[in-house]
């Protein structure tokens, strides 16, 4: 009896798991052969991406060093997919408006605007030098206008062409710039200064020059001419000059 109950169950239990097998759908072996022996398939590593497709936070590392080949390959996989492929920059099409526009035609230079002159400081030079005469117990110049002409060009030169001297370098002297000016009459003296910016500072200058205050106080000079002018930017800024003669 107890051997025919024992092939009887066997029988049963065989019976039952032929049954199983029929109705259990594939891989539901190695389910249960996980479940049982606690040993499951390594976890992929996990990455977050942002929004720009740039990682969001650091990856999650992997359980076990085995399963760091396949990280990486999801890490690979997750850039590729986030990254759009490199594409080549635009060419922006030529058209008018990114022609350059042809240059435009030279203009000839400016032509330099003169420094404004004070007024009268010429005429004032004259009334210190006749005052200073006076002192003296010496006649007054007379003005003259070819003299104040000379005077006044020659004043005008060395400012513009930034010099300072009785010989131009045009090669003009005293007595041949008096003569172009059209004084008819004798050449006594040529008195220059530069640098003072007020009457009485040139002709204080000048009557310490052991060459120029004989000019200035030569008694037998009856007339003269005198000028000035002003130039910001050269050498001495001020240029004065006094030239006497008789009729």
């Amino acid at each position: 009896m107890i051997g025919s109950r024992s092939i009887g169950l066997t029988l049963l239990v065989c019976a039952g798991l032929i049954v199983l097998g029929k109705l259990s759908p594939p891989g539901s072996s190695r389910a249960l052969q996980a479940s049982v022996t606690g040993i499951g398939p390594p976890a992929p590593a996990q990455l977050a991406l942002s929004a720009g497709g740039a990682p969001a936070g650091p990856a999650l590392a992997p359980a076990a060093e085995e399963a760091q080949p396949q990280a990486a390959a999801a890490e690979e996989s997750a850039a590729e997919a986030a990254s759009p492929p490199p594409t080549a920059a635009p060419q922006a099409p030529v058209t008018a408006q990114t022609l350059a526009p042809p240059p435009a035609a030279e203009r000839p230079p400016a032509t330099p605007v003169a420094a404004a002159q004070p007024a009268n400081l010429a005429e004032d030079l004259l009334a210190a030098l006749n005052s200073l005469r006076a002192s003296r117990g010496l006649p007054a110049l007379t003005a003259s206008g070819a003299l104040n002409a000379d005077a006044a060009g020659y004043a005008r030169y060395m400012g513009t062409a930034d010099f300072f001297g009785h010989y131009g370098p045009d090669g003009s002297s005293p007595q041949s710039r008096m003569r172009a000016a059209g004084y008819g009459g004798s050449y006594r003296g040529e008195a220059l200064s530069a640098g003072q910016p007020s009457v009485q500072e040139a002709l204080n200058a000048l009557l310490a020059s052991p060459r120029h205050a004989p000019i200035l106080l030569d008694a037998s000079a009856r007339e003269a001419g005198t000028g000035y002018y002003y130039q910001p930017g050269s050498t001495y800024t001020h240029y004065w000059a006094i030239v006497t003669g008789i009729p």
